[in-house]
């Protein structure tokens, strides 16, 4: 018997990957192999990068979840800073940022309630990129971020800071 096909299966605007869940099962029981990606929705060619990459067998950040005592606070700073809406349905114990309608990009946020701080540096962050880095630098301080360190190392150019819960995020001149 020749190998059965890998299946990819896009959804429409107004849905996502999780509208093909009986479709998925049926086809991995028929032995597919089969991918429902989430696509960003922003615009046509970012639907089409994304579908080369799952074509690709390349890995692509979907989601980013970050575990945090004080989600609804968290939450709120990094809609504020990345100009995104908080997703409706938030609930006490978690909450999402997507890329949405705003044009913008990059991976969807989740925020997941945990009764734990944090105790020592995170190793994954968020690197935000801006071209107007002075002023980008001055909102973000006045959302509630704190200024950690400056670096510049030849040409490049970046400062750490501190979300509200302590998370550390690099602003990177662009």
């Amino acid at each position: 018997m020749s190998a059965r096909p890998n299946i990819v299966l896009v959804h429409g605007a107004f849905a996502d990957g999780s509208c093909w869940s009986g479709v998925i099962e049926r086809l991995q029981a028929d032995g597919y192999r089969v991918t429902a990606p989430q696509f960003p929705l922003t615009a046509l060619a970012d639907d089409v990068a994304r579908l080369r990459q799952v074509r690709d067998g390349r890995p692509g950040v979907e989601n980013a979840a970050v575990l945090v005592p004080g989600r609804r606070k968290l939450a709120a700073f990094w809609a504020a800073a990345l100009g995104r809406p908080v997703d409706p349905g938030a609930t006490p114990e978690s909450a999402a940022i997507a890329p949405g309608d705003s044009g913008a990009t990059g991976p969807r946020l989740s925020f997941h309630q945990v009764p734990e701080p944090k105790s020592v540096k995170n190793r994954p962050h968020l690197d935000l990129i801006s071209n107007t880095f002075e002023a980008e630098s001055q909102r973000l301080v006045a959302l509630g971020a704190s200024r950690i360190r400056d670096v510049t190392q030849g040409s490049a150019r970046w400062t750490t800071f501190a979300d509200p819960e302590g998370n550390e995020f690099d602003l990177i001149a662009g």
